[in-house]
């Protein structure tokens, strides 16, 4: 017995929605990959600006140390 051709529309656009959907959903979760991605790049940037400055306030507090010192003397 050969299915009906209401039959087979049935099942074709059941299958192309499934599609659909997968596709709407992987395309939502690249997306959200993506912006976690900048979101992570951009907290790497701003500890890096931290510790580059955090670096620069002990070097200049090395130099005003040794400057008091020599002044002292």
């Amino acid at each position: 017995m050969q299915p009906r051709r209401a039959d087979v529309t049935a099942v074709s656009d059941s299958g192309c929605s499934w599609c659909t959907v997968a596709a709407v959903v992987l395309l939502f979760s690249l997306a959200f990959t993506s912006q976690e991605q900048a979101g992570l790049q951009w907290q790497l940037e701003e500890m890096a600006a931290a510790r580059w400055a955090a670096e620069q306030r002990q070097q200049l507090l090395g130099e005003q140390r040794e400057l008091l010192l020599y002044e002292r003397s």
